[in-house]
């Protein structure tokens, strides 16, 4: 039976949907573009405003060190999240060439106070995919940089000046390792260790599992049955990334952790080494590996055995693919710069 709330939250999002479907229908009247030039054009001051967690797992530094290479930046964390609020940013007016919120999502009453009118947002898939246009309108005087073609491609659908570039990282030295050994880091509920022995049903493989959940997260427990069958052993916390990174060397194939990404370092890495990565068919995932080819994605709806006899083949697949993109990376992230000095 179909509880009441089961019922109201389906009528929410039909409702949400009706909404989103009306003020869609404003993108049919052109709109005169309400963003001003701004003043100054040969300042290098760059704000930019960056999730704090970042500060700890390093996440955005291949973003922020690229900036510094062009521009003066000047980074300001937001820990709005732990509750404390952003600092006034009135001060970011035309003596800087632009304010860029990296994967921090602004609000518009934010934005207002900002004198300086070249503000850019760097949004991440998993973060504001969830949200229709209803929530994206309050953002149409904002430039856009993209890191996912999904996303880049709905808001250039909604009439967004958005950029779209996609990150590689530096391929490392190719360690395939043993090839039914399975690193699976344990960070979201959704992507939890029963769907994980779903997908290696009948294989003999054995599995790692590291528990470090995201802030929030319930943890899920592995059935003893299925402990005991992938001889399962267990991390909770390394002292460094590169004892973490050891330990994913050793095994040959890397579980992507989450349901969606923004940009995917953690699976990204596991590549850059030569792993089989096995993700949710998910951007930005599947922006990323094709299947069979690249890596393994599966219906997280509905998941089934992957299927690991060219393992080693996918393996070497996934390295030239980190070669290849970040080649490409590196020949094109000067769009970037081009991007924020166009404002």
């Amino acid at each position: 039976m179909t509880s009441r709330a089961d019922i109201r939250h389906k009528a929410g999002r039909v409702k949400e949907r009706l909404i989103d479907q009306l003020l869609l229908l404003e993108l049919r009247i052109p709109a005169p573009r309400t963003r001003r030039p701004r003043i100054t054009r040969t300042s290098t001051k760059l704000a930019c405003i960056d999730h704090s967690f970042h500060e700890k797992t390093s996440s955005s530094a291949f973003f922020v060190e690229y900036l510094r290479q062009h521009f003066d930046v000047e980074v300001i964390a937001d820990r709005t999240w732990s509750g404390v609020p952003l600092p006034d940013l009135s001060f970011l007016d035309d003596r800087y060439l632009g304010v860029v919120f990296f994967q921090t999502q602004p609000t518009r009453d934010l934005v207002d106070t900002i004198p300086n009118k070249n503000v850019i947002f760097v949004p991440m898939y998993d973060s504001a995919a969830k949200y229709g246009y209803r929530y994206w309108r309050q953002f149409s005087t904002l430039r856009m940089i993209n890191f996912s073609s999904t996303l880049h491609d709905r808001l250039l659908n909604w009439g967004f000046e958005s950029m779209y570039i996609q990150y590689f990282p530096k391929p490392l030295q190719f360690t395939g390792g043993s090839a039914n050994e399975v690193f699976y880091w344990q960070r979201v509920a959704r992507v939890n260790p029963a769907v994980v022995a779903k997908l290696f049903t009948g294989e003999p493989v054995k599995i790692h599992i590291h528990r470090s959940m995201d802030p929030h997260e319930p943890l899920a427990e592995l059935s003893s049955d299925d402990e005991a069958r992938f001889g399962v052993t267990y991390s909770t916390w390394f002292d460094t990334k590169e004892a973490m990174l050891d330990l994913v060397r050793q095994k040959g194939i890397y579980v992507a952790p989450r349901e969606y990404e923004g940009i995917g370092m953690s699976f990204l890495e596991a590549m850059a080494m030569g792993k089989a990565v096995v993700a949710v068919d998910n951007p930005t995932m599947n922006e990323y590996i094709v299947h069979m080819k690249t890596g393994y994605l599966f219906d997280l709806e509905r998941p089934e055995k992957i299927d690991l006899s060219e393992v080693r083949e996918v393996q070497r697949n996934a390295y030239q693919r980190v070669r290849d993109g970040h080649e490409s990376w590196e020949s094109s992230k000067h769009r970037i710069v081009e991007f924020i000095r166009a404002g």
